[in-house]
């Protein structure tokens, strides 16, 4: 109560942790009563819960949740028929983006054996140890035993005598002759592909925004690099948006790189991009004061 007393009064600035409290009912009845009536007025506070609701949606659908939280957001975010729609979107971002990275992640049978002959375990290494000692206490009793039974049955008469071994000579070839020479064949070389740059600037209008031409191929990459206005470092993350406010993709956890201008560079398949205009929205995370969204836009031929 105290905490929401003291947001109150400063700018009705709240946490980003009362904010996901909010939206999961954990709120207490006063600090419930208090944050409605600061929604209802402050512009800055909606917006910063309309982006709280897509990155609930997307840490329940990537199971980032803890259980009482997963709890929660069954029960009580889950109330409407938009945030029914974002955690949607999520699903189907999680399900087509994951869903090679999962063949690829599949564990191995050596994988799969190697927590159970983990040699750190002090088990496993009094066991490897008294391995090692029963053979060599092993080997040097046959090596002892095979002398001792070599010496019994042959007498000294019978051993076979030392024989001088004949001098090596050279040998004479023919000068014409050479070794077969064998034709190796080229290694094919793999080819990588580049992905495609393109620099937005923030404008106000779509009619300004670029138009771009998506690179051919399973693997191919687009590149964004959104240039600052402010130009001042921090962390950013970054929300793909089509002309029917549907998110296609997020990234997060987006540090500024370079000066004068700075700039945020996150990279999207090739293949989640259709023909149509696009907006990126571009929000600061890591200062609640500064979390303004600068939008950029591009269009796809």
């Amino acid at each position: 109560m105290s905490e929401f007393m003291d947001k109150e009064h400063n700018s009705h600035q709240f946490s980003g942790d009362s904010i996901r409290h909010f939206l999961l009912g954990q709120l207490q009845p006063s600090e419930q009563t208090i944050f409605e009536e600061q929604l209802f007025i402050n512009s800055d506070l909606e917006a910063r819960v309309r982006l709280a609701e897509f990155e609930l949606a997307d840490d329940y659908a990537f199971k980032r949740l803890t259980e009482s939280e997963t709890k929660a957001f069954r029960e009580t975010y889950l109330l409407t028929t938009d945030r029914n729609q974002k955690l949607k979107v999520s699903q189907a971002i999680r399900d087509r983006f994951l869903s090679e990275s999962v063949a690829e992640t599949k564990p191995t049978v050596y994988q799969r054996l190697l927590p159970w002959f983990d040699l750190r375990r002090p088990t496993w290494r009094y066991a490897f140890a008294a391995l090692i000692l029963v053979l060599i206490l092993g080997t040097v009793f046959l090596v002892t035993k095979e002398t001792r039974i070599v010496k019994w049955i042959l007498p000294d008469r019978l051993k076979p005598r030392p024989h001088a071994s004949p001098t090596p000579q050279m040998m004479n070839h023919s000068p014409g002759s050479s070794s077969p020479v064998h034709d190796e064949p080229t290694p094919p070389v793999v080819l990588h592909e580049s992905p495609l740059i393109v620099s937005l600037t923030a404008t106000g209008s779509i009619d300004q925004s670029p138009v771009i031409t998506l690179p051919v191929g399973e693997n191919a990459v687009v590149r964004f690099q959104l240039l600052l206005k402010d130009g001042a470092p921090g962390v950013y993350r970054a929300d793909l948006w089509t002309t029917s406010d549907e998110t296609l993709f997020s990234a997060g956890s987006l540090k500024s790189f370079g000066a004068q201008p700075a700039s945020i560079s996150f990279d999207v398949p090739a293949k989640a991009l259709e023909s149509g205009q696009y907006q990126i929205r571009l929000t600061r995370t890591d200062d609640p004061a500064k979390q303004e969204s600068s939008q950029y836009y591009f269009r796809v031929q």
